[in-house]
């Protein structure tokens, strides 16, 4: 009996010290900052882009429901790269977009939204849910409805986004 629990006694201590060899050996996953998670879905010439279109699109500066609005803009974007498969230059242009003008100035609250859309979208792209994405992926499309964008699946449809998530931008 004793060698018996010997024997377990000695496998469980085996256990725990190939487990914590294991851990030690173990590669580090590299803490990324948000500016690494911007840059892996943005450059620095898309994120001027997406701030001189989104001012030209809705130039509200306002409350957390505005906010969300304007990042529902953004997010339409990424929507179109990834069903279209063409880069934010080819998405992000006059024909697509009536308020974008190359050049246009452009506030700093633009490049701030850009930016944390950016952030939210790089994380959901590692697979991360929940992330606080204000339009589902499937709205390719919006119009301008008099005081808000009006978010839709098709160029044609007149059923358009209800606005039924929680919005990141309120504390």
């Amino acid at each position: 009996m004793r060698k018996k629990l010997f024997i377990i006694e000695m496998a469980v201590l085996l256990f725990l010290l190939l487990f914590i060899v294991a851990l030690a050996l173990a590669p580090r996953a590299k803490a990324c900052d948000t500016e690494d998670l911007v840059r892996s879905v943005i450059s620095e010439e898309d994120e001027v882009r997406l701030a001189q279109m989104l001012y030209g699109e809705d130039r509200r500066m306002g409350d957390a429901e505005d906010t969300m609005k304007q990042a529902a803009v953004i997010w339409c974007v990424f929507n179109r790269v990834d069903a279209w498969g063409k880069p934010i230059s080819k998405v992000v242009v006059h024909s697509q977009f009536h308020g974008w003008k190359p050049g246009q100035k452009h506030p700093q609250w633009a490049h701030d939204i850009v930016r944390d859309v950016a952030y939210r979208y790089a994380l959901e792209q590692c697979g991360i849910e929940n992330v606080g994405r204000v339009l589902p992926s499937d709205y390719l499309f919006f119009s301008n409805g008099g005081k808000h964008n009006k978010f839709r699946k098709g160029y044609r449809t007149k059923q358009y986004w209800d606005w039924d998530v929680e919005n990141p931008y309120e504390e």
